[in-house]
């Protein structure tokens, strides 16, 4: 029996550009062993995002649940699941250090007073990917290879990265060292004597290790790589074809759908197996969440992933990862409802009369809508999985809470209509005053007609 595993697992049977290959410990029977190891690559992040570990009780509650899903049990499934709620995006644009804490708090036990002061710089921010890559050392990541058997090359490297400080995050000054090491000595070997299959497996490490080193150029160039010649071997490449599309993510000008629909698809969809199948969300979904600040993702790509999360293959993670999901369709309702409070009620009167702050809050209403509509598509595939008593009684706090954002549209419209007529007869009042001024010169004309 014990050799008829062995021979099926994929680490034998020639595939080594998969989650599989490179997330099964040597020997063992498969990858749900030890997927509280991978834990370790992600929770320490949590403290950054939740002020020394600790959260409002309501988002307790739901990382509770969510790392209950995941698998663990007590703190450490408290844990894991806070740290998948996504703190790290959320804390990005503006919000400065206390925003991941303070936006997701707010987002899951609904208000409507105004959490955050923006100004209209703080609302509409330009793309930078350095600011990007520095958000990034707070998101959860992937962990690091559990798989030690390959070439002698390979072999080696995981000995370099055994050295990883566990308690600490990846993004640590010492763990940052371990992981350049590893990369330099990969390099650096001699791969003459490799197999195709060695090499491709060499390749998918550093795609993986320049990742996690936050050289996301490179990351997709060796990802590329790897997909490009996996094809001509046909063997999967779902790894790969993750960190592509993560990495694609930091590129000005990209197109997410593409990402989506070609590579993170893949990457899910043909190892539907992966018990790691949420946290390959987060890794994605933070990197989206992101690039709402600059205007780049959009609601619609948020439905994308709702879309391949309810595919009957990975139904076994549906209930898991649309929860996930849910959350940033929340925390991003509360940032656009934030944005229209604050902008339109501000005592500001250069801010209140900028014909660009009546641009980015009817921006932010129409997001809002749009996140209104796709929130109750969500549920609809929610409602229509096979759960257990304390998911639907989740799914109904959470329907709960969306009928209270549903409920603030028709304020928030009326926020948007009121700074609409103040700029309207603001615009009405300075055409008079110089149509006047030009009439008393004896000018005898409209100056704006």
């Amino acid at each position: 029996m014990l050799m008829l595993v062995v021979a099926a697992s994929p680490i034998y049977a020639g595939e080594v550009a998969t989650f599989e290959s490179f997330y099964t410990e040597s020997g063992g029977f498969g990858f749900w062993g030890v997927l509280i190891g991978f834990s370790l690559a992600f929770i320490a992040g949590a403290v950054i995002f939740f002020s020394g570990g600790t959260a409002s009780p309501i988002v307790v509650s739901i990382g509770t649940y969510v790392g209950t899903m995941m698998g663990y049990s007590g703190v450490v499934a408290t844990n894991a699941g806070l740290a998948l709620l996504g703190g790290g995006a959320i804390a990005a644009g503006g919000f400065g250090m206390v925003g991941g804490a303070t936006i997701i708090t707010a987002a899951l036990t609904f208000g409507t007073e105004m959490v955050f002061d923006y100004t209209i710089n703080t609302a509409v921010t330009a793309y930078s990917q350095a600011q990007f890559v520095k958000q990034s050392k707070e998101m959860v990541t992937l962990p690091l290879p559990r798989n030690t058997d390959g070439s002698d090359i390979y072999e080696e490297a995981i000995e370099i990265l055994e050295k990883i400080d566990k308690d600490s995050s990846y993004s640590s000054p010492y763990n940052q060292t371990i992981i350049e090491n590893a990369i330099q000595y990969i390099k650096t070997s001699n791969w003459s004597s490799l197999s195709q299959k060695e090499s491709l497996q060499l390749d998918t490490l550093l795609a993986l290790l320049y990742m996690n080193h936050h050289e996301y150029t490179k990351a997709k160039l060796f990802a590329l790589l790897v997909i490009k010649r996996a094809r001509m071997e046909q063997i999967k490449r779902t790894l790969p074809a993750l960190i592509y599309a993560v990495s694609g993510l930091y590129e000005e000008k990209v197109d997410i759908s593409h990402l989506t629909q070609n590579f993170f698809n893949y990457a899910i969809l043909a190892e539907p197996d992966n018990p790691i199948i949420p946290l390959a969300f987060v890794v994605y979904l933070d990197k989206i969440m992101f690039r709402f600040h600059d205007g780049l993702s959009k609601e619609s790509h948020l439905r994308e992933l709702v879309k391949i999360a309810s595919k009957q293959e990975v139904e076994e993670h549906a209930v898991a990862t649309l929860t996930l999901i849910l959350v940033r369709y929340f925390t991003r309702l509360k940032i656009e409802q934030q944005i229209i409070l604050s902008l339109s009620q501000t005592q500001n009167t250069t801010i209140k009369n900028s014909p660009k702050t009546l641009e980015k809050v009817k921006e932010a209403l129409s997001a809002y809508n749009e996140l209104l509509n796709g929130t109750s598509l969500l549920f609809q595939k929610l409602s229509s999985l096979d759960m257990s008593e304390e998911q639907t009684e989740k799914t109904d706090e959470f329907w709960h809470l969306y009928r209270q954002y549903k409920g603030d549209q028709t304020r928030l419209q009326n926020f948007v209509n009121e700074l609409n007529s103040s700029n309207e007869l603001n615009s009405s009042w300075f055409i008079s005053y110089f149509n006047s001024f030009f009439d008393i010169n004896g000018y005898g004309c409209d100056i704006f007609h």
